[in-house]
């Protein structure tokens, strides 16, 4: 029930204590909706420097994200 600016915000965080304890992995589940989540969460995730690289799960109701390497 976020909107993709509030929803970015919390990923953000997310992504942030997770490198700091080191996990390598993040599931962000969005949902399927109208895609506006999972479209702001991939173009973010593009140029984000702490992700590596991430896919789109099989059922579309989430992303994996891996992170850089500390």
């Amino acid at each position: 029930g976020l909107y993709p600016a509030q929803a970015l915000e919390s990923v953000e965080r997310l992504l942030n204590a997770a490198f700091v304890r080191g996990d390598r992995v993040v599931r962000v589940i969005h949902g399927k909706g109208e895609g506006r989540l999972r479209e702001a969460l991939h173009r973010a995730c593009r140029s984000h420097p702490l992700v590596e690289r991430f896919r789109e799960t099989s059922g579309g109701g989430a992303t994996v994200l891996l992170l850089v390497e500390r």
